[in-house]
């Protein structure tokens, strides 16, 4: 998953239920600002688009 631009928005849930909005991606690792304001850097594999 890669963001194409800087204002493109993607949502995603992570394999524990948390959602969050993507802030950044790199080398198979994807920048995750969860809802709870927490900031968490998981891998591409384990979170999927909603």
């Amino acid at each position: 998953m890669k963001l194409k631009k800087e204002s493109q928005v993607i949502r995603v849930r992570l394999q524990d239920g948390q959602c969050g909005t993507v802030i950044g991606t790199r080398e198979g690792l994807i920048g995750v600002l969860l809802d709870s304001g927490e900031y968490a850097d998981v891998p591409e594999n384990t979170v999927r688009k909603i």
